[in-house]
């Protein structure tokens, strides 16, 4: 899909284009020149690309499907188009540390890591495996806390390219341990110490004399302006694990992007596939519009999809090249929303102190006491409707029939911790204290058995799953849509555009509305839009029937399917040319997009 447009007579067009083009070739000599001189030069200049093992085996990891893995990254391209990290998760280690040493399980991995890891390197990837700061894994394998040294020394004689590193059992900022009072919470004095763990492995792989890439997995926001001190990707949010929790962090991303540069990003989690065979699956057009965000938003990019039973279709959706192309811009220019019609979301206030400890404030009162009405936002809910009835009463509030008020919503259950219930009472339905978490917490001071009751919880930040907030979970708080765009290093914007809502909508916008970094009298009349999506394959079918449309008086029209409709577009100032690589400033993948 091309689209041009303009209205000024062809002398009139051809003077204004010279002019402009001798002017901007200066201004974008002059660009170019300040980029090449602030290139970074070190670990991840660009968002890692690659694969990681979790959302696909889980803790069912071996050898055989590893090299099997590693060979179809080559077979399918993947590997000539960026993607090179191959990365081995939780559960790979014995359940026990031998003689003070992680060792490998040799049932699963007979040939042992350092071998598994010559084959990887010697596919032309790079290798990537796992730990825990904490006591143990996520799974329940040993963790690295007072081991770092010696696990860093083990894991870079194998020849470890990249470590991720999770935040799972940390008796400082973490869940409930029994065995550790201070556990259950993760005030400041606990994200402090949670960094220091994170700096204790910085500096042991630092000493191994590799180049290895430290992603952090701490689940919070609160990573973001420390974690370039610490690594170079830091999770920022709950396991995206289904099309609710994309949105949800994607809610989180909007506000950290200060913090996103080349050498550390902020990082929303692995992408989902829709190939059946892996353990987490989205429908075809939310693993595309996932792909969509996260490549415009400059996330990293580590496919969870099933590389051994992946569909043509994710295939395509991974081997966008444009899309890869913006993504991994070496100017490393973050993404941002420039349009979003989401009820708002909690407010967060990260920082930090002068002695690296991470500040950290959830404000989910949202917008200083102002509440959505759905389309909009108002002081209260009684004000929402400004005349107008019922129908201007969503969002936070709902319409009372019996007084003809918009109100605001009653809360009409808790978190009982992995699930929800009516009351605390009725959390653990027959399981025990194990289901009574969350908003609630097991007492025996009136019941000598016990019975989960409302717990006595900390302010929200001191929490350690301080995205747990019941009220911004539910379906009706994702009924709307969002664009974000990116300015990338050649003179050109792209735009992700997405709908989280279970009805197809259409969003309007203009030209102008889009901030584009060109002048504007150069918009109307000199800007070509490019369709990402419209020549991959099968993608009128399943692209989520979403379409792009350039209206007759000039404004951009999104139309999106229902539950992961999606587009991505480019747009160029004409002095810009517009080839298939036309996107890339990075030409690993330029050259192999000609």
């Amino acid at each position: 899909l091309h689209m041009y447009f303009s209205r000024a007579r062809i002398a009139m067009v051809a003077i204004s284009f010279c002019i402009a083009l001798a002017i901007t070739s200066t201004i974008l000599s002059s660009d170019e020149a300040v980029e090449r001189k602030n290139v970074y030069k070190g670990p991840a200049a660009t968002p890692p690309l690659g694969y990681n093992t979790w959302n696909d085996l889980e803790c069912e990891p071996t050898e055989e499907k590893v090299r099997a893995i590693a060979d179809n990254i080559v077979k399918l391209g993947l590997r000539d188009i960026g993607y090179k990290y191959l990365v081995i998760d939780d559960c790979w280690s014995l359940r026990s540390r031998v003689d003070g040493k992680l060792k490998v399980n040799q049932t699963a991995f007979p040939s042992g890591m350092g071998k598994l890891a010559d084959y990887i390197h010697g596919k032309g990837l790079l290798f990537g495996m796992y730990t825990d700061k904490g006591v143990h894994t996520c799974a329940g394998y040993p963790g690295s806390i007072g081991h770092e040294a010696e696990d860093a020394a083990t894991l870079a004689g194998w020849g470890i390219d990249f470590l991720k590193n999770d935040a799972c059992w940390d008796p400082d900022c973490g869940s409930k341990m029994h065995a550790y009072p201070q556990s259950g919470i993760c005030a400041a004095s606990g994200r402090k110490k949670a960094i220091d763990k994170y700096v204790l492995m910085r500096d042991a792989l630092k000493k191994s004399g590799r180049e290895i890439v430290h992603s952090i997995c701490g689940w919070n926001p609160w990573y973001a302006p420390v974690g370039r001190k610490i690594g170079e990707m830091w999770r920022i949010a709950a396991d995206v694990r289904d099309w609710g929790t994309v949105y949800e962090t994607t809610r989180v991303m909007e506000q950290l992007s200060q913090y996103h540069a080349p050498g550390g990003w902020n990082d929303p989690d692995m992408l989902i596939g829709s190939s059946r065979g892996s353990k987490l699956v989205l429908t075809p057009a939310q693993s595309r519009a996932q792909f969509s965000l996260w490549a415009v938003m400059g996330a990293p990019l580590m496919l969870g999809v099933s590389l051994l039973t992946i569909t043509a279709y994710d295939k395509d959706t991974y081997s966008n090249k444009e899309l890869l192309c913006i993504n991994q811009d070496l100017a490393g220019t973050p993404g941002r929303v420039m349009y979003s019609n989401c009820p708002a979301y909690p407010r967060l206030t990260v920082g930090m102190t002068m002695d690296g400890t991470p500040r950290f404030k959830v404000d989910d009162t949202v917008d200083a006491g102002k509440v959505s009405c759905g389309q909009h936002y108002s002081e209260s809910c009684e004000k929402c409707t400004l005349g107008h009835g019922a129908g201007w009463c969503n969002g936070d509030c709902t319409w009372d029939s019996a007084s003809s008020k918009c109100i605001r919503k009653k809360k009409t259950r808790v978190s009982c911790g992995q699930h929800f219930a009516v009351d605390c009472l009725s959390c653990p339905q027959g399981n025990g204290r194990g289901w009574c978490n969350g908003d609630c917490e097991w007492s025996t001071k009136n019941v000598p058995l016990g019975e989960c009751v409302v717990a006595d919880l900390p302010p929200i930040e001191n929490r350690p799953d301080p995205w747990r907030i019941m009220q911004y979970q539910t379906a009706d708080m994702r009924q709307c849509q969002q664009v974000w765009t990116k300015n990338i290093s050649t003179g050109q914007v792209a735009a992700a555009a997405v709908n989280f809502g279970d009805t197809r909508e259409k969003i309007v916008f203009s030209l102008a509305q889009l901030q584009l970094p060109w002048p504007v009298a150069w918009r109307k009349g000199r800007t070509t839009i490019r369709d990402l999506w419209e020549d991959a394959p099968g993608s009128p079918q399943t692209r989520g029937k979403s379409k792009v449309t350039l209206l007759e008086d000039g404004r951009i029209e999104f139309d999106l399917q229902a539950k992961g409709g999606h587009a991505a577009i480019l747009l160029s100032p004409l002095h810009v040319s517009i080839k298939a690589d036309s996107a890339c400033s990075n030409q690993a993948i330029a050259n192999k997009n000609t």
